[in-house]
């Protein structure tokens, strides 16, 4: 484990983080440390960070013991079904003992890696008019290879074990505390974030972060869906203090929560702009990318094409796009 902070009282902050050539990612996990101690996101999959897991509970245990507390944890939860938030999460089973909690969205997608290769299939873009069958086939081949490639280089991880089923509105009691379990979908299908409104503490997973954005693409990702859920986040009572599942605590909350709400209002604007400055000449989703990201190679087009591609299905819902074929490829018009 990279490092521990006590970010609350008795809630600790473990941050791990991968730094290879190939792949370079951090993630926080909270534990709520006393008699009913609780896990909430497990972070990555790799023995070392396995192993670090290990040794910072250890340490958090003899924190509590030199104060005269006690240190019991006894389950674990994911904030969502990406990777990074529940690779860790059967080592805690099958090595502590800890019982596993999640939703059964969630359970969808964790449970094995053909759950999860499942979920990593993307459906084919919304502006794809009836893909050829060859053309799903090495989609499918195509997607199914690079999910390999993906699990291999993140070292995901799932859970064999027995996993209790938690519906995505119940109330937890966590060393006696009541802590509010909110479904929050949008940035993934299945986000759930845990809320003490006595404390005014909320466990955010990924719905917002203190310093950069938080990651929208397809498959699971929905703009409409992510901004209800900001906006019902924004309105809980006495919201004081947000621990993000990426980066430092949010101690300005309802300010973060707007910023990040202008922030994607004015990106869908500025799509939506450059579509309408095309004319009935339209722009393909290549174009639309160069025009966003000039220069940027094929990675960088994986990594950040996300939201674009989520925003523009946003705006053909809502009746502001349409989509034309024009030249073997599909355009995109402002509606008329």
């Amino acid at each position: 484990m990279d490092s521990v902070k006590e970010v609350a009282p008795d809630i600790f902050m473990a941050t791990q983080a991968i730094h290879s050539r190939q792949f370079k990612s951090s993630v926080n996990i909270f534990v709520l440390a006393g008699n009913d101690g609780l896990i909430f996101d497990s972070g990555f999959g790799n023995r070392q960070k396995k192993a670090g897991l290990v040794q910072t509970l250890a340490k958090i245990s003899q924190i509590k013991k030199s104060r005269g507390e006690s240190c019991v944890i006894t389950r674990a939860m994911p904030s969502h079904g990406h990777w990074d938030h529940f690779s860790g999460l059967g080592h805690l089973q099958e090595d502590l003992g800890l019982r596993i909690l999640a939703t059964q969205k969630q359970v969808d997608k964790m449970g094995s890696k053909k759950a999860f290769k499942a979920s990593f299939q993307p459906e084919r873009p919304f502006f794809n008019h009836r893909p050829s069958p060859w053309a799903k086939i090495l989609h499918k081949i195509r997607d199914g290879v690079g999910a390999e490639i993906f699990m291999g280089l993140a070292r995901v991880c799932f859970v064999s074990g027995p996993i209790d089923i938690m519906d995505e509105n119940e109330v937890l009691s966590i060393n006696g505390e009541a802590w509010q379990m909110i479904s929050a979908p949008g940035h993934c299908d299945d986000d759930i974030v845990l809320y003490n409104r006595e404390r005014g503490i909320l466990l955010g997973g990924d719905i917002v972060l203190r310093s950069i954005t938080t990651w929208l693409g397809p498959p699971r990702s929905n703009l409409r869906v992510y901004l209800e859920s900001l906006e019902r986040i924004r309105e809980l009572p006495n919201l004081n203090l947000i621990l993000s599942a990426h980066g430092s605590p949010i101690e300005n909350p309802v300010e973060r929560i707007q910023g990040a709400i202008e922030h994607r209002e004015k990106r869908t604007g500025d799509l939506f702009q450059l579509v309408l400055k095309s004319g009935e000449k339209g722009l393909a989703y290549g174009e639309i990318f160069k025009a966003v990201y000039p220069g940027a190679n094929r990675f960088k087009r994986f990594l950040l094409g996300g939201w674009i591609l989520v925003t523009l299905q946003y705006l053909w819902e809502e009746g502001a796009i349409i989509t034309l074929p024009r030249g073997g490829e599909i355009k995109f018009c402002a509606s008329a």
